[in-house]
């Protein structure tokens, strides 16, 4: 099976932007700090839709010359 790497990750990003968004969050930056619990619930339902959606594992961070095809 071929994979892809974890920069090219759907589901990498997604949770990079979450966790940046219920930081500032969390600190009252963004919203009142108790929106995170709902931002969290979203989350969860986005990374079903996206794990049910994608099926390639992770193989590796970046592709390395030697790898590339």
């Amino acid at each position: 099976m071929e994979g892809k790497t974890l920069l090219t990750s759907k589901t990498f990003w997604t949770n990079a932007v979450a966790l940046i968004g219920m930081i500032l969050t969390g600190t009252g930056v963004i919203l009142e700090p108790q929106w995170v619990v709902y931002q969290a619930v979203v989350l969860a339902a986005v990374n079903v839709g996206i794990r049910m959606y994608t099926g390639k594992p992770i193989t590796g961070i970046v592709v390395l010359p030697e790898d590339a095809k």
